[in-house]
């Protein structure tokens, strides 16, 4: 019976660190029943001898208990150890605070004595956090980077400024993750008056575990953010009250000619909402995220697009307009009067412009600017 009993032990110690070095898949929701009690069923019958490991997986095991539960300190008892107690200890707290996700994060150094008595070789292990343990408390964990992103897009509809983010399953790198900040923020522009400012640390395990520290600073704490939100949802619904009783083709011509003839171009000023329609002065890049904003209030479907025209970056809008999406560089009209980029297609923007043809739906030529030029 007693040889059932370690073995099922052993068994459980091998699943449970099996999940850990698959991307230590339960440990940032605590969901870790099996470590704690695989580890609970091999204590030692005195505190004072310490939590007895009889081989390198309980050892991992145990060790990466206490950095789960924050613990700065464990005893260690190796009576019946099979290994090298010495090149073993070294190897698992060199591999928890450098090769798993959560001991990257959180630990900063891992150091231990070993006691060595006649009856007796045992070590009591300390663990340094250069993170608190409501820091790793704070952790949100998913399996998938799709999941990670909805957390990220939900952090910014809640104003959070902190986001830790532990994806178990991820490829995301840290450019993609500014990316997809710039894209919300692109398309909601009301919500968020001014560019939200982003860094992002990424903590890697060696493999696809990661975790990300996604800190956003949106130019102003969040009462005032609000107020602003407000004052510009009311100026976007008093510019376009006008244009409601036109045909979606009349509503944009008309619409983006207001837009051209009132606020001032400037290539040194920011480019955000705020600029545009409150500060009524913006670089190029301010112009269609006002439109947008403008079309969110008139229920023309709308997009920014984010892309090249030549080597430069630039935005400029889709609009879908009677059935059909155009494209529409308010911009560059603002700055040349050219209309060539008014209701153009995709095959007209071709050759000057680059932007991802799976990221925006196609754009047709069955509309022209002069169809609404009149």
């Amino acid at each position: 019976m007693k040889s059932a009993g370690k073995k099922s032990s052993l068994l459980l110690c091998l699943l449970a660190l099996s999940m850990l070095l698959s991307a230590c898949s339960s440990i940032f929701d605590k969901e870790y029943l099996s470590i704690k009690e695989a580890t609970e069923q091999k204590a030692s019958e005195s505190e004072d001898i310490g939590y007895e490991v009889e081989n390198y997986l309980e050892l991992k095991l145990f060790l990466t208990r206490l950095v789960v539960e924050h613990s700065e300190l464990g005893k260690l008892s190796f009576k019946n150890y099979k290994g090298n107690v010495n090149e073993d200890l070294a190897a698992v707290c060199r591999d928890i605070s450098s090769k798993m996700a959560l001991g990257v994060y959180c630990v900063d150094f891992i150091s231990y004595d070993i006691d060595r008595t006649v009856s007796h070789l045992g070590a009591i292990v300390y663990i340094n956090y250069k993170k608190t343990k409501e820091e790793t408390d704070a952790i949100k964990s998913v399996n998938t980077a799709e999941e990670g992103l909805k957390l990220i897009a939900d952090a910014m509809q809640n104003g959070d400024e902190l986001l830790v983010l532990h994806i178990r399953s991820s490829k995301l790198t840290e450019d993609e993750l500014r990316d997809f900040v710039e894209k919300k923020y692109l398309e909601s522009p009301v919500k968020f008056p001014l560019r939200p400012g982003v860094l992002v640390g990424t903590y890697d395990s060696g493999d696809t575990s990661k975790i990300y520290e996604i800190r956003l600073d949106y130019g102003m704490d969040k009462s005032e953010r609000i107020r602003l939100s407000s004052s510009c949802s009311r100026e976007i619904k008093n510019l376009t009250e006008q244009f409601k009783d036109r045909s979606e083709g009349v509503r944009a011509m008309e619409l983006i000619n207001l837009l051209r003839t009132t606020v001032e171009l400037d290539e040194t000023a920011e480019g955000s909402l705020k600029n545009a329609l409150i500060d009524k002065v913006s670089s190029s890049e301010g112009f269609p995220i006002l439109l947008k904003a403008c079309c969110d209030e008139l229920d023309i479907e709308s997009f920014v697009v984010k892309g090249r025209l030549n080597k430069n970056e630039s935005y400029w809008n889709i609009l879908k307009i009677e059935g059909e999406y155009y494209h529409f560089d308010i911009g560059r009209y603002k700055k040349t009067g050219q209309t060539a980029y008014l209701f153009a297609s995709d095959e007209k923007m071709k050759g000057e412009y680059f932007w991802d043809f799976e990221e925006y739906p196609a754009c047709s030529s069955k509309l022209q600017y002069e169809n609404f030029s009149g």
